[in-house]
């Protein structure tokens, strides 16, 4: 069964580097796959050191900025992502509860897990 998000903008298929959206130097992705199935989700680029450093750099060029920030200001856009990236939980929901077998109770905990792994 192919799992639809209600906004399919949220589904990212490149890397967050310095702001910018973007594939891996190599062009190299691999596939993310849902471990209930082993339906493919998505395919996302490999990264590889020097992406890695790029986005190392980046964070710490812009670290300066966001602790300038007043905690207040922070609070709202952590909000505003919590918020987004709750928008479409049904999506991850049946991405790592649809193993057919299992109690309500096992799926909640599979939810618990996955959730966590994904968003932290």
């Amino acid at each position: 069964m192919p799992l639809k998000l209600k906004d399919s903008s949220l589904l990212k298929t490149e890397a967050f580097i310095g702001g910018k959206w973007r594939p891996a130097a190599s062009g190299k992705t691999f596939d993310v796959k849902n471990p209930a199935t082993g339906d493919r989700l998505a395919a996302v680029p490999k990264m590889g050191a020097d992406e890695s450093r790029e986005a190392i750099d980046a964070a710490a060029k812009a670290f300066p900025e966001w602790a300038g920030l007043l905690a207040e200001k922070r609070a709202q856009i952590l909000r505003q992502w919590f918020r987004k990236k709750y928008s479409s939980h049904h999506f991850l929901w049946r991405a790592c509860t649809s193993a057919p077998k299992g109690t309500s109770a096992s799926r909640q905990e599979r939810w618990k897990c996955c959730a966590s792994s994904v968003w932290p």
